[in-house]
């Protein structure tokens, strides 16, 4: 079980629940909406602080993971293979990200996991690279999606 201070769940998981379930949806043809990602994002947030506070680290993931899929379920109405496929592409690309900056980020700064993990402003600094290449695929693809045209239609087929 871990605590983390709620600036940092702020700035880490209120942006990650914003972009990892919204890339989700647009990569399976689903547009997101701006206020329903922000109120995703929310609950997000408050789902990460409860999970972090209740559950061995590692099963909070699995628990945020349910999470996402009940709210892309509610929040969206779509089918319940939808959702899981959504929410499985977006803990797919956090993992990916982190995955690929991460050692970067702790090369670059020659600081370790450890460090990372003790430090609250350091911890918020390691995740912006995953956060700005989450929002990097998400632009991308919205935009290949043709999603930026007005009276753009969802291409998800139910």
């Amino acid at each position: 079980m871990e605590t983390m201070p709620v600036i940092t769940l702020a700035l880490l998981a209120f942006p990650e629940g914003i972009l990892a379930p919204s890339l989700g949806l647009v990569l399976l043809g689903q547009k997101p909406r701006l206020k329903t990602a922000v109120l995703i994002g929310l609950i997000y947030m408050v789902g990460a602080f409860i999970a972090r506070r209740l559950l061995l680290y590692g099963l909070h993931s699995i628990g945020l993971l349910v999470l996402v899929v009940f709210i892309i379920l509610h929040f969206y109405n779509l089918p319940l293979k939808a959702a899981c496929a959504a929410s499985i592409i977006a803990y797919a690309f956090i993992i990916l990200g982190e995955s690929l900056t991460l050692p970067l980020f702790m090369r670059i700064f020659s600081v370790t996991i450890e460090e990372i993990l003790a430090d609250t402003w350091l911890r918020v600094a390691a995740s912006l690279p995953n956060q700005i290449l989450l929002l990097l695929v998400f632009c991308c693809t919205y935009y290949i999606r043709g999603f930026h045209k007005k009276n753009t239609k969802n291409m998800l087929i139910n």
